[in-house]
């Protein structure tokens, strides 16, 4: 992130306060896991709350790569898969499927559209985590989203 903030004409910018970013980003990452740890979760509930880890640990690489969005993928068909089946269900997880397909971004050559551009994917991720930490279990078992 340190990086692109350099092309929209940050000063100080630079590797070493990307290491340090970095390294705070690690500390927030390690809470969450720890905070999670601490929490009884549901059968149901582990495999999102521990995709959610992990996609969370490998957005700290400066350098992650275009098939890194495979595990958010995974974690989306799960969330989908704790929810009614309705339209307005069907059209947010396309239009979030939409939103992670790294492909789209691929063809712009400006450097700092293509950073602004990655940031809607970047936001996608961060909602199903978020979504993935919120769910909970209905007195049948089931996890939903509430």
């Amino acid at each position: 992130m340190a990086f692109k903030l350099r092309l929209f004409g940050v000063s100080g910018a630079s590797f070493g306060a990307m290491k340090v970013v970095g390294w705070i980003y690690t500390m927030v990452v390690l809470a969450a896991t720890t905070l999670a740890a601490r929490r009884t979760w549901s059968r149901g509930q582990e495999p999102l709350v521990w995709l959610a880890i992990l996609i969370l640990a490998s957005l700290r690489s400066p350098f992650l790569p275009d098939y890194a969005v495979l595990p958010v993928l995974w974690l989306l068909t799960l969330l989908t898969a704790t929810v009614a089946p309705t339209v307005r269900t069907l059209w947010l997880v396309s239009l979030a499927w939409m939103c992670l397909n790294g492909a789209a971004w691929q063809s712009i050559k400006d450097p700092r559209l293509m950073a602004v551009m990655v940031l809607l994917p970047q936001a996608v991720i961060l909602i199903l985590i978020l979504l993935a930490f919120r769910s909970r279990a209905d007195s049948t078992g089931h996890c939903l989203l509430k």
